[in-house]
């Protein structure tokens, strides 16, 4: 009568082995997996605050030109109209205005308590940016102005004046509103990747306070 064969102590040992070592390397690959996730996921969260931290400033700096804007003409005692002007005609945009704003303001080079305001957006750098003159008391300005980049990583920028329920693109009379658009994107985030958004659209209505 023939034996079985039997299987020695280091024989199972070699094969409990295995067995344990194949287990240890799933786990570990479904926790690589896991924590990659979670980082895209981190990562993801981290950009939209940046972008919605940006369009927070940008949108607090604007409103407080929109809201004291100066939209008349013959302002008492200055000879200059403060009409605006929104020029959409080439790259980069522009939108021209005067406001009474404090936002960087020097009350010795400018006596009026008025700023010329423009706000460019040039689409191959992709960069949002703020300049101010100060208005001399002859309705003047001097110097190159002050600039300063508020957004980057916009991929659309426009803002609408409006009368009644008529845009205004430039004028000399006082509007109602202006409508403020903004559209930006992540550029960490693949364009193509399936199931995400890249951009992200921003719009406020912001009233005019007219001083004069």
């Amino acid at each position: 009568m023939m034996s079985k064969p039997s299987i020695s102590k280091s024989q199972m040992t070699l094969l409990e082995l295995i067995v344990a070592m194949t287990i240890f390397l799933l786990i570990m690959s479904f926790i690589l997996q896991l924590v990659s996730q979670v980082q895209q996921v981190t990562s993801k969260t981290k950009n939209k605050n940046e972008i919605y931290e940006q369009q927070g400033i940008f949108f607090d700096i604007i409103t407080d030109d929109i809201e004291k804007i100066i939209l008349a003409t013959n302002a008492p005692g200055v000879a200059e109209d403060f009409n605006y002007k929104f020029d959409e005609s080439g790259n980069p945009v522009a939108y021209e205005f005067f406001t009474q704003t404090e936002l960087g303001r020097d009350a010795g080079t400018d006596p009026l308590a008025v700023q010329k305001v423009r706000y460019t957006y040039d689409n191959t750098t992709e960069i949002l940016k703020r300049t101010s003159w100060p208005v001399q008391a002859d309705g003047s300005t001097t110097g190159g102005g002050t600039e300063v980049e508020i957004v980057e990583n916009v991929i659309e920028f426009k803002i609408l004046g409006r009368a009644g329920n008529s845009n205004v693109p430039s004028a000399t009379t006082t509007v109602d509103f202006m409508i403020v658009q903004l559209k930006m994107y992540d550029p960490k985030l693949s364009k193509y990747e399936a199931g995400e958004t890249p951009t992200i659209d921003f719009s406020k209505t912001i009233f005019t306070k007219s001083a004069f």
